[in-house]
């Protein structure tokens, strides 16, 4: 008897699992590895991804170059670590693909809602 209430008591739990899980919150995590490549084309991928800042005049002007991930809610982990909304993932996969990045480990997570809210927030850039 205890057994049946259990069955029951899972099947519920994951069909709320299930109701939760929406695309808003699905996200892609994206790892990635620039072995292989020479420093020029290091630095070239990673302006194109990150963006940069330029100084002029002994830094008098400063102004940002911005990145793809500039335009793309992210979450930045670490170095060769980010997490994208999962209508971005097709966008960031055809970025590594033009720049044959050939050490790339994409899937999809599940996102909380501080991820959520980190991605709006870590797209606002400070001035």
């Amino acid at each position: 008897m205890v057994l049946y209430h259990m069955a029951i008591h899972t099947e519920t739990i994951i069909c709320l699992l299930l109701c939760v899980v929406t695309m808003d919150n699905i996200g892609t995590i994206i790892i990635y590895k620039l072995k292989g490549l020479d420093q020029i084309e290091r630095d070239k991928f990673c302006r194109k991804l990150l963006g940069r800042t330029v100084k002029t005049h002994h830094g008098k002007y400063v102004h940002h170059v911005e990145g793809l991930l500039d335009t793309i809610p992210h979450i930045r982990i670490s170095n060769g670590v980010i997490i994208v909304e999962k209508v971005s993932e097709q966008e960031i996969s055809t970025f590594f693909n033009d720049h044959k990045i050939q050490q790339v480990f994409i899937r999809d997570l599940i996102l909380t809602k501080e991820d959520i809210r980190g991605m709006k927030n870590e797209n606002t850039r400070k001035n």
